[in-house]
């Protein structure tokens, strides 16, 4: 190893991935390097994570709910791993596979690991580089929000690190396309939306519907109040709240729950 580099040590963190519905889907075993070991100029340089706003989510399902397309969600698997590092970096070996008499050992990394700080960063560029090669234009003001225009077809493309939602005009383009993401970066197809970042989508008439009832249950059950009475409103019709009210509300001293659920319907036309 280079005089005046670190090597970074590593640990495994195991996980539990559950489904939409809160039921179990597999257990997660992942090796990440100790980013907080690094120092910046030596062993990064930049970091990045690329996160798409939730005005940016909303403004993907108003546009589809317009035009009547079809939402796809996906997800990529061991995004981090598919960055190259442009950093010269080292680790140390993993706990409980270090070579025997060689424990001193380091790896010099040319992929980047989770973990290390400019990951996001690294991962980001290939996803980008690889969707620009592919014809998408990147919004100048969201960097995760690509558009596809092939003739009179349209495809939208929005990336939160390694959650992805697609939509288009035609399918049959978009299949395509899933197929070379899952043979590029081994991408998971979930199928049709309906659960992304905590939001629960339902299809209906003429729209769509974004809420959070699943996000507001684990609240109730967090705080004992699964068995309270449910309301139309969150408090009472016509309340008007005092100045004094808005002290006592953000004095920590006085601990009050005010619970609102917020439903989105977004409609073609």
């Amino acid at each position: 190893m280079p005089k005046g580099k670190n090597a970074i040590g590593t640990k495994w963190v195991y996980k539990i991935k559950r489904k939409s519905d809160g039921s179990i889907d597999r257990y997660k075993a992942r090796l990440v390097a100790k980013g907080y070991a690094q120092k910046h100029g030596i062993d990064y340089e930049e970091t990045f994570a690329p996160t798409s706003s939730i005005t940016t989510n909303r403004t993907m399902v108003a546009l589809a709910a317009h035009y009547g397309w079809k939402m796809y969600q996906l997800d990529e698997k061991t995004t981090f791993l598919n960055g190259d590092l442009q950093e010269e970096v080292y680790v140390k070996q993993p706990p409980g596979f270090a070579i025997k008499g060689q424990e001193h050992m380091v790896f010099h990394l040319h992929k980047a690991l989770y973990g290390l700080k400019q990951a996001p960063r690294a991962w980001y560029e290939k996803i980008h580089k690889h969707l620009i090669a592919l014809g998408f234009t990147c919004s100048p003001i969201e960097s995760t929000f690509y558009v596809r225009k092939d003739r009179a077809d349209l495809m939208v493309f929005v990336l939160y690190v390694d959650d992805i939602l697609l939509t288009g005009s035609c399918d049959a383009k978009i299949n395509m396309f899933m197929a070379d993401l899952r043979h590029t970066f081994d991408t998971t197809y979930f199928g049709l939306l309906n659960y992304y970042l905590g939001i629960q989508f339902v299809s209906v008439e003429g729209g769509t519907i974004m809420h959070q009832a699943k996000y507001i249950e684990k609240l109730l059950q967090r705080f004992g109040f699964e068995d309270c009475k449910p309301i139309s409103t969150p408090v009472e019709s016509g309340f008007r709240f005092s100045i004094e009210d808005a002290n006592v509300a953000f004095d920590t001293s006085h601990y009050h729950k005010l619970w609102y659920v917020g439903y989105m319907h977004v409609t073609r036309g």
